[in-house]
């Protein structure tokens, strides 16, 4: 390495988009996070980058670089065009996506820079589970709660605190916001005290899934699970009433084998 391309390396610096932290990150392996850097750095030649070139480059095989381009394509991180290969600007798509959004929603202005409560929610959130570095995707998540799902500011906010349990906040998508969100409305969430009605059906969920699965010694899948949610919320059995009737038909009616269905 010449003297001039030495201090080169030492004085430069690698911006890493903030974006690629909060909702790419944590869903790539180390090898792709590993190669989507060493791209990063190397911004200047992404103009002719191929397989070969970067295999040539960074000593991997042929077959490595496949693998790891095809997880950073499949993120929405890398395009190729035949054998050419660049880096996406993430950036600039989520700028696109949240002006289509607005198109769509018919708004000038994001909500939260409207009403004052969903300001206040924005940065309260953002302080509590981002430190102060969430992404305006979930600016516009937030927004759509307010204005098109109707839910109420403190509802928003046990919303994110359910996800930050389930560790489902720093993911490369709002996808699974969306999907619990959905979840919630279908039950009829809107206001606090709702809210309150759902968490203790979903308390005995839990209870009649925890009893469930030991009394069959395994760990119950999604159907097993559809079962229960249907016996608490449909027919509003109490969590012990299941158990109770799988021990009934394993000792009294002598079944070797219990069925949910049964």
């Amino acid at each position: 390495m010449s003297a001039q391309e030495r201090d080169k390396l030492l004085l430069s610096d690698t911006l890493v988009p903030d974006l690629f932290i909060t909702q790419y990150m944590s869903s790539l392996s180390g090898a792709a996070i590993q190669l989507y850097l060493l791209l990063l750095m190397d911004q200047s030649n992404s103009s002719s980058l191929t397989i070969e070139s970067i295999s040539r480059k960074i000593g991997w095989t042929k077959e490595e670089v496949k693998e790891q381009v095809f997880h950073l394509t499949s993120a929405g991180l890398m395009e190729r065009d035949g054998e050419k290969i660049s880096l996406s600007d993430i950036k600039a798509k989520e700028v696109d996506r949240y002006i289509e959004w607005k198109d769509n929603a018919g708004l000038i202005t994001p909500p939260q820079h409207v009403d004052p409560s969903m300001e206040s929610l924005s940065r309260s959130i953002d302080d509590t589970f981002f430190m102060g570095h969430m992404n305006y995707s979930w600016h516009r998540f937030i927004d759509e709660s307010a204005s098109i799902f109707k839910l109420k500011p403190d509802v928003i906010y046990a919303l994110f605190g359910a996800l930050s349990e389930r560790n489902k906040l720093l993911v490369k998508s709002t996808k699974p916001a969306e999907e619990l969100r959905e979840k919630w409305c279908q039950r009829g969430v809107h206001t606090s005290e709702e809210l309150e009605k759902i968490q203790a059906e979903d308390k005995n969920i839990k209870e009649c899934t925890d009893a469930m699965g030991k009394k069959l010694r395994k760990k119950l899948d999604g159907v097993a699970i559809e079962y229960i949610e249907k016996w608490m919320l449909v027919y509003k059995m109490e969590p012990q009433v299941p158990p109770f009737l799988y021990t009934y038909l394993r000792k009294e009616k002598r079944k070797e084998q219990v069925t949910f269905p049964q």
